[in-house]
């Protein structure tokens, strides 16, 4: 690669298409024989290549607090919704037992007191003194 072809790069590495290639000189003693114009071209095209890592690095780093910032909100949005969960699998558990105390709870009906009797003599007692009762009417 010889010098010419560097310096005609540069004006295409000020363009906001291309990215800024990095500066290589070609030998040590190439300094020492060029016109400083040259010198001077490479150094701005070496201080456009720093300026776009520097902006590069920003970006990235910029990215990676963000991913950070991401993952803490994930793992803040995981665990709300694991209490969430919780929290409604127990008011439901509170919720059955509370409509199982509620069933309890309710004055069974004469049908359902009827068959609850203990003893069958009882309830046979029971069902003639109905019988009696409904056939004096």
């Amino acid at each position: 690669m010889d010098i010419t072809n560097n310096i005609s790069n540069s004006n295409t590495i000020t363009s906001t298409t291309n990215t800024p290639k990095r500066v290589r000189l070609e030998s040590e003693d190439w300094i020492d024989k060029a016109p400083r114009s040259r010198l001077l071209e490479r150094w701005k095209e070496q201080d456009s290549y720093i300026d776009y890592l520097e902006s590069r690095l920003q970006q990235l780093q910029q990215s990676i607090e963000s991913n950070e910032r991401l993952r803490e909100k994930e793992t803040e949005c995981k665990k709300l919704k694991s209490m969430l969960n919780y929290r409604f699998l127990t008011k439901t558990t509170q919720q059955q037992s509370l409509d199982q105390m509620r069933d309890m709870m309710q004055t069974p009906s004469f049908s359902r007191l009827r068959q609850t009797y203990l003893d069958p003599s009882i309830n046979l007692i029971y069902g003639k003194m109905r019988d009696e009762i409904e056939h004096s009417r």
